[in-house]
């Protein structure tokens, strides 16, 4: 069991800070570092969440700030076609 040393003042643990909408950032880093809606999971409103924008590197205070795909194609010796989706930041 957990010290008291290692809760925070209203008795949450400290390793796993509250997270009220979801989206994978706690409230107090959404507050203090990124700037994001704690109540809502994609501040931006388009659907992708804060964590997801922040993954691929786009702005989750910007509903037009949308990744871009490059497909790129391989074929092995077989002639079997692999296909990637690398997730690109837009220019």
């Amino acid at each position: 069991m957990p010290n008291d040393a290692s809760r925070s003042s209203r008795g949450r643990h400290r390793l796993f800070p509250r997270d009220n909408d979801g989206d994978g950032i706690a409230n107090v880093d959404e507050a203090t570092i990124y700037g994001t809606d704690s109540s809502r999971a994609a501040t931006d409103g388009r659907g992708v969440s804060n964590y997801i924008d922040y993954r691929v590197g786009t702005n989750p205070l910007a509903a037009n700030d949308v990744p871009t795909l490059r497909t790129t194609y391989e074929h092995n010796a077989r002639g079997e076609v692999k296909m990637a989706l690398p997730v690109v930041r837009q220019p």
